[in-house]
């Protein structure tokens, strides 16, 4: 027979308290908001890429080292948002 210990309370208490934030006044806890971030990483380094890809081609300095580092991050995001996608569910 499991005793209620004050560890056991708290982490019961926790979980309570995520349950009445969730339901009733739809508040996003921080462990869903680093998922929903999680899930985006990819993306937001893609979008990274292509700013930067951006800034080089509007401001007229086209050098290698700024073109190849834009085209990493692209190519980054990109396997990155595949391979956290198909492992965060």
């Amino acid at each position: 027979m499991p005793t209620n210990t004050w560890e056991n309370i708290g982490i019961t208490r926790a979980f309570y308290f995520d349950i009445l934030c969730i339901y009733l006044w739809g508040i996003v806890t921080y462990a869903s908001m680093l998922k929903e971030l999680l899930k985006n990483l990819g993306l937001l380094v893609i979008l990274a890429g292509v700013i930067l890809l951006g800034v080089v081609v509007f401001t007229g300095v086209q050098t290698n080292p700024h073109l190849t580092l834009s085209l990493g991050l692209v190519i980054g995001g990109l396997i990155a948002h595949i391979i956290i996608n198909k492992v965060v569910n």
